[in-house]
């Protein structure tokens, strides 16, 4: 099955969604978090950073192809 532009960056936005969150609800818990060293905890903070980058790219992509042509087309 495959799926059109916009269907496929609103399933990527989800996956990095659900990402973010698990690794948020790691640094939330004190159990798991004073068990980490300070890299780690950095390297968490850096793929949130990273996720939250790629998170607004593809929301840019879909604004964009959202106000593009309604053909959903790349007008070639």
């Amino acid at each position: 099955m495959t799926y059109e532009e916009p269907e496929r960056l609103a399933l990527q936005l989800q996956a990095l969604l659900e990402r973010r969150a698990s690794l948020r609800a790691i640094l939330e818990q004190l159990a798991l978090n004073s068990l980490l060293t300070g890299k780690e905890r950095g390297d968490i903070h850096r793929v949130i950073a990273l996720i939250d980058r790629e998170m607004a790219d593809l929301r840019k992509r879909l604004e964009s192809l959202s106000s593009g042509p309604s053909s959903g087309g790349s007008g070639s």
